[in-house]
C-alpha cells in the first residue's frame, strides 16, 4: 500500500501543497494504488487466457464435424471436389454431380491437386485447410480490431477477440465445417481487401477481386471504393478479377472458359 502526506501550505514556498509518497515529492491530490490497476490487468488477462481456451475448445468441435463430410456425400466440398475431376478428365464442369458446382471455374481449376486423393481423404484435407482460414481470418480481425479501437497491441488478446468472433458465429462456422464450403476462403479475402484498402489500396483491390473470383457476392463492396475514389483499389479490383476469371483458360483453353464463365454468370 502506499502511504501519503500532504503538505501544509507554507508561505515563502511558493504555497503548492505537496505529498510524499515512498520517498518523492508529488503535487497533491489523489494518488491511487498501484496495486489495484494491477490486479485488474491480471483480472483481464486472465479473463482473455480464458477466452483463448474456449475459442481452441470451439474449433477443436467444428474440425470434429468438418470430419465427418466424407460421409455426406450431398456436402458441399464433393461439388468442387468432382468440379475438379471434371476439369481434370476434359469432361464438363456444370454437369457432373448433378451440376451442384455453380461458381466461376476459378476454384475447380486450383482444387486439382486434390483429385489425387480419395474424396473422403480429400475432404479431411479440406476440414483442415478450413481451421486454418478461421484460424488467420479471426486473427486478423482480432489485430485490426486492436488497432482500430486504439488498444495497444497483445498476442493474448488478439487470440482472445479471435476467439469471440468464432464463438459468436458459431452457427455460420458450424455450417461451413459441416458442409465443406469455400465462404472463408471469401472471407479471408474481403478481410485482407479491408485491412488494406487505407495503406494499400491496390492490394485491397486486388483481393477483393480475388474473392469475387471465388464467388460473387463480395462485389458489393465494388461501390465503396468508387464512392471514396480509390481509383487505385478499383483498379487493381478489375485488373486482379480479369485475372481470376480468364486465368483458368491456361488449363481449360478460351473457347471452354468463356463458355463456363457464360454459364456461371447465367447461374
Amino acid at each position: 500500500m502506499t502511504h501519503i502526506r500532504c503538505g501544509m501550505d507554507v508561505p515563502g514556498r511558493g504555497g503548492a501543497l505537496s505529498v510524499h509518497a515512498e520517498g518523492r515529492q508529488l503535487p497533491c491530490g489523489i494518488v491511487r494504488d498501484g496495486n489495484t490497476s494491477a490486479g485488474k490487468e491480471r483480472w483481464r488477462h486472465v479473463a482473455d487466457v480464458a477466452l483463448v481456451v474456449l475459442g481452441a475448445g470451439f474449433l477443436a468441435w467444428l474440425v470434429s464435424r468438418g470430419l465427418r463430410v466424407g460421409d455426406q456425400p450431398n456436402a458441399d466440398f464433393f461439388d468442387f471436389y468432382f468440379g475438379a475431376v471434371a476439369v481434370r478428365d476434359g469432361q464438363d464442369l456444370y454437369r457432373v454431380n448433378d451440376g451442384g458446382y455453380i461458381y466461376p471455374p476459378l476454384l475447380a481449376v486450383v482444387l486439382r491437386p486434390m483429385t489425387l486423393l480419395e474424396p473422403t481423404t480429400a475432404a479431411n484435407v479440406w476440414t483442415m485447410l478450413l481451421a486454418a482460414l478461421l484460424i488467420t481470418t479471426a486473427w486478423l480481425v482480432g489485430e485490426e480490431t486492436q488497432r482500430r479501437l486504439g488498444l495497444g497491441f497483445s498476442r493474448v488478446r488478439t487470440a482472445a477477440l479471435a476467439s469471440v468472433a468464432v464463438v459468436m458465429l458459431g452457427q455460420t462456422w458450424k455450417s461451413e465445417f459441416q458442409w465443406g464450403n469455400s465462404n472463408l476462403l471469401v472471407l479471408l479475402a474481403v478481410v485482407l481487401s479491408l485491412r488494406w484498402v487505407e495503406r494499400w489500396p491496390a492490394w485491397s483491390g486486388a483481393a477483393l477481386g480475388v474473392a469475387v473470383g471465388v464467388k460473387y457476392l463480395p462485389i458489393v463492396l465494388l461501390p465503396y471504393l468508387l464512392v471514396r475514389r480509390n481509383w487505385w483499389a478499383a483498379g487493381a479490383f478489375a485488373g486482379a478479377l480479369g485475372v481470376v476469371l480468364l486465368g483458368p483458360a491456361m488449363v481449360l483453353g478460351w473457347e471452354r472458359n468463356l463458355e463456363y464463365l457464360g454459364v456461371a454468370f447465367r447461374g
